[in-house]
């Protein structure tokens, strides 16, 4: 038992060596990553969509249309997910009216393992968003471009939450 409490400890103390191996490997190579998460366009994004993975690409190419189009879109790409990246979703969650989670895992039988882990953080909000939108890719080989487009295009027109969409 003292092992696993030794484990956990270690893994939530992980966050300042995760950001000194980035700025580390940034000072060497030039590229830095951003530590535990990625945010990109978000500073005045009145929608944000919390991502991980693949499909992060993706989702820059469509927040890049949207905002073509005059809409306040976009992303914060989980770079890891333990330890939770609390801090930063809370952070980004003070000022995004509307948050959303996009992910490819699924809990079967009840929720999105990232959805589960997001709705958690926020619990620990004074104020959440007004809304927490549930956008899933289940039963997709290739995540596409104009699935997630149509779905965000849709909640952006609708303002109701999604629940889930699948090929």
């Amino acid at each position: 038992m003292e092992f696993k409490y030794v484990q956990h400890a270690a893994l939530l103390n992980s966050v300042d060596v995760i950001e000194e191996v980035d700025k580390n490997y940034g000072d060497v190579f030039g590229r830095y990553y951003g530590g535990m998460t990625d945010a990109y366009k978000t500073e005045d994004a009145e929608v944000a969509i919390v991502t991980l993975g693949s499909v992060a690409g993706t989702v820059r190419t469509v927040i890049d249309e949207m905002r073509q189009e005059g809409h306040k879109v976009g992303m914060l790409k989980i770079r890891y997910m333990r330890p939770f990246p609390e801090k930063e979703l809370i952070e980004l969650a003070k000022k995004t009216p509307v948050l959303g989670v996009l992910e490819k895992n699924v809990s079967f039988g009840y929720e999105g393992t990232v959805y589960t882990n997001v709705n958690s953080a926020l619990a620990n909000m004074e104020k959440t968003p007004k809304h927490l939108i549930l956008l899933q890719a289940l039963v997709v080989v290739t995540f596409q471009k104009t699935m997630f487009a149509k779905c965000l295009w849709s909640f952006l027109k609708t303002k109701r939450p999604l629940s889930a969409f699948s090929s």
